[in-house]
């Protein structure tokens, strides 16, 4: 954020986010936002932001090397005539912003600008077309920035089980569906379904009990860094297919899979 940025925001904002400012943050900049009365847009600005904060956190995510990125508010200026701040939207950070805001984000070496840019635009046609994705988009990005590590294992699990259709036998179709999209080779896939059936029944030993449930949960968070990986692997082939969708549906895209159909990516 630039001095005239800081000075903007700072100056115009509401009270409550003024302590929130500080010269050095990153700043989102959005031009597409719907013309019009902003009475009338309103609504459609806030959706806009708040679409374009989770996609740009999903994006960075899947390329980050060590903390995650948070986007904890927006703020929409107007143009017209003269800058000035029409409004400020907070979202949803799952923790202290303070505290998020100093975390030390830094991307792999090897990812560049249009790679991040195309992760993005591929996250937000996605989150349009299928907006029943945005709880799988939401929990992977919360699940990397909350602090509690079952808290973290719980929304992992619920970001990855919007991933698996159907039902009966779900702890087994979760762990087999999913191994199925993370890894190609027969032992490969075989050990990371027992790594998600891992996390699994600690997500059930969380919210329903179970006579082990300490040492359920404690395995989970031991291979956390694992699980993780998992994840985005997964939420990225979830975009992937919405890019390079044919006929299939997901749910028959993950039937090929079982049946040896070469993966995505």
């Amino acid at each position: 954020m630039t001095a005239q940025e800081e000075r903007l925001v700072s100056e115009q904002s509401p009270r409550g986010f003024r302590h929130r400012v500080e010269a050095g943050q990153r700043l989102l900049a959005m031009t597409e936002l719907e013309a019009g009365p902003y009475e009338v847009v309103r609504v459609s600005h806030e959706a806009a932001v708040s679409a374009a904060a989770l996609c740009a956190q999903v994006a960075f995510n899947l390329v980050a090397e060590s903390d995650p990125v948070v986007i904890p508010y927006g703020v929409v200026v107007s143009e017209a005539y003269t800058r000035r701040v029409r409004c400020v939207y907070e979202f949803d950070a799952w923790g202290d912003t303070i505290a998020l805001r100093r975390l030390r984000y830094r991307v792999k070496q090897d990812i560049d600008r249009s790679e991040v840019q195309a992760l993005f635009q591929m996250a937000l046609s996605t989150l349009r077309g299928r907006p029943e994705l945005r709880v799988t988009l939401t929990r992977m990005c919360s699940a990397l920035v909350k602090a509690n590590p079952e808290d973290k294992l719980i929304d992992l699990t619920i970001s990855l089980e919007s991933l698996v259709p159907g039902s009966g036998e779900f702890r087994f179709r979760f762990s087999y569906f999913l191994s199925l999209l993370v890894e190609s080779g027969r032992d490969e896939r075989k050990q990371a379904f027992e790594q998600l059936r891992t996390l699994y029944d600690a997500r059930s030993a969380l919210v329903h009990g179970s006579a082990d449930r300490q040492r359920v949960i404690d395995r989970a968070i031991r291979a956390w860094p694992t699980l993780e990986g998992f994840a985005r692997r997964c939420v990225l082939y979830r975009l992937e297919f919405e890019r390079t969708a044919s006929d299939l549906t997901w749910e028959e895209h993950l039937e090929g899979l079982a049946y040896g159909q070469p993966p995505l990516i």
